[in-house]
């Protein structure tokens, strides 16, 4: 009897885990299409929100990253930036967050944007033309 309650606490902790990490893939989800849609102040503060979420349960970088990617796009050049900053922070040798923090600080911070297309090349190098 203590083994069949033993198989339903844990049976019962996995399903949870599971609807959690449901809940928080779904999050992302939603974030990366508010990236690709035309960001408003609204849709910027559900995404927000939504990668609070996502990053709950799983520490992909993944949904702040489409953040700043629709905050940029809503012109929201310091927000985006500090939202690609923040990953770089966290996964220093993530190339495409770099790539980001570059493209955007080129627009309002030439020494920002300097370091980060520096760290960019550094982490992945151009790549020569076929023979």
């Amino acid at each position: 009897m203590a083994a069949r309650v033993a198989v339903l606490v844990v049976a019962l902790a996995a399903a949870g885990y599971l609807i959690a990490l449901e809940h928080g893939a779904r999050a992302a989800d939603r974030v990366t299409g508010i990236a690709l849609a035309k960001p408003d102040a609204a849709r910027l503060k559900q995404a927000e929100a939504l990668v609070q979420t996502a990053r709950h349960v799983s520490p992909d970088t993944q949904p702040t990253l489409d953040l700043g990617i629709a905050q940029a796009r809503a012109r929201r050049l310091r927000a985006a930036a500090e939202s690609f900053a923040g990953v770089t922070r966290a996964e220093p040798r993530n190339a495409r967050a770099w790539t980001l923090l570059c493209l955007t600080a080129r627009r309002y911070d030439s020494g920002l944007a300097a370091t980060a297309c520096a760290r960019e090349r550094a982490l992945a190098p151009p790549v020569p033309p076929a023979r």
